[in-house]
């Protein structure tokens, strides 16, 4: 497989997760401001997940571009970044389904 083939594949498969992470996040932020769920520091816990959220989405790309920055002038760079992209997005969208099926 050629190294654009490959990254497709891996952005195609990113992009389901990063589907899956738009729906989970939003059903999770409308149950916890419904049930105006709060932290130990009474924070509601809708704020806190939006915060989470937003400093996830930032690490994402700064990792992401580390991986392609590290990989060198190589074409694998392209193959490492989407594959850092496709994970990233897997991981963080079954963490947010785990506290959709526990909400």
């Amino acid at each position: 497989a050629s190294t654009y083939s490959m990254s497709a594949c891996f952005a195609q498969e990113h992009d389901f997760w990063r589907s899956v992470i738009d729906r989970t996040l939003g059903a999770v932020l409308e149950d916890y401001k419904a049930s105006d769920r709060r932290s130990i520091t009474e924070e509601p816990l809708w704020e806190s997940l939006a915060n989470a959220q937003t400093a996830w989405e930032a690490f994402a790309i700064a990792q992401c571009q580390f991986v392609y920055d590290e990989a060198g002038a190589g074409s694998i760079r392209y193959i490492n970044a989407s594959v850092c992209k496709r994970d990233l997005a897997a991981e963080r969208a079954i963490f947010l389904r785990r506290l959709a099926a526990s909400g």
